[in-house]
């Protein structure tokens, strides 16, 4: 049987993306996101996913979240197995959607210094989680929007992290 992965080295989450899309708009569908996305990690593994709160055909994740879900799915995204995906002034909390078809630069005055640290941190914490070897071996919907993420940390053990999705 032909899979993409055969022809690719890595893809974008979009089979899961109905599930992650609904989970952000109201955050009452984190569940069905966490379900989805445990699904994902047993049918492809260790295959790389390149994951992203915002996209090129996405409407600015600063204008659809508070600051505070923002940066919580910010974490959690950076902490899951796969790929991250930064879009052109996303780091810095741009609202405006640029235009793929017409001029349309980046308003780079917008600066939200919160934001733009904590994308510096969740870099930061990526980086220790690949040179660590450290890895998400559970992801578990708790409830109202909460998730524990059991991280399997060599020679330590078992870490757990809960962050608020809802």
């Amino acid at each position: 049987m032909f899979t993409l992965y055969q022809a690719f080295d890595i893809l974008y989450d979009y089979d899961i993306f109905k599930e992650f899309k609904l989970a952000l708009s109201d955050g009452k569908h984190v569940k069905e996101y966490i379900d989805a996305l445990n699904n994902q990690i047993l049918l492809h593994g260790d295959k790389l996913k390149l994951h992203f709160l915002e996209n090129h055909d996405q409407d600015r994740i600063a204008s659809r979240l508070t600051k505070k879900r923002h940066l919580n799915w910010l974490k959690f995204v950076f902490m899951i197995h796969g790929v991250n995906f930064i879009y052109a002034g996303e780091e810095f909390g741009n609202t405006h959607k640029p235009d793929l078809f017409e001029k349309d630069p980046i308003d780079w005055s917008v600066n939200d210094k919160e934001i733009h640290q904590a994308y510096l941190d969740a870099i930061k914490m990526k980086k220790h989680m690949e040179r660590e070897n450290i890895k998400v071996t559970v992801i578990e919907y708790l409830k109202d929007g909460k998730v524990r993420l059991s991280l399997n940390k060599p020679l330590e053990g078992k870490l757990h992290h809960i962050i608020d999705l809802g």
